[in-house]
């Protein structure tokens, strides 16, 4: 590279030769094979990543495009809200044996114990669910 700038006729090429080149100037001036290979195999794998960049776009793009579609929002959402009011609205009886302030309907704020944790997802729960387990008076 030296031998190139020095030797070089045209002035203005020269002085663009320099800058570009900088004032260090590599000591070796031949390519070692081992270097030229390694060079060539990163320069490959760096191919091979870019061409699979268009792929992955195509794998996100389809990706977003079934979540999108897979499920009509409004719909989630009108199930959503029936959800939440039929476990929200959900009433118990809450009997406590020999306590007569907790006797009486009780709702999801009410919880206290885990016999009322029980007993609202025994009657309240699982009767807003399944309308035919408070029909036919089976023990749950």
């Amino acid at each position: 590279l030296r031998r190139s700038v020095t030797g070089e006729g045209d002035a203005d090429l020269r002085r663009i030769m320099t800058s570009a080149l900088g004032r260090q100037v590599a000591d070796q001036t031949m390519v070692t094979r081992e270097s030229f290979l390694s060079y060539i195999r990163t320069e490959r794998h760096r191919q091979r990543v870019c061409q699979q960049f268009p792929v992955t776009i195509l794998y996100f793009t389809m990706f977003a495009y079934v979540v999108i579609t897979h499920e009509h929002l409004e719909d989630a959402a009108q199930m959503r809200r029936l959800v939440s009011a039929n476990v929200g609205g959900a009433r118990y009886e809450g009997n406590e044996a020999g306590n007569p302030v907790s006797a009486g309907h009780k709702e999801l704020e009410d919880i206290d114990s885990v016999d009322d944790v029980w007993a609202y997802i025994r009657d309240g729960i699982l009767e807003a669910f399944i309308p035919e387990l408070g029909r036919s008076g089976a023990n749950v």
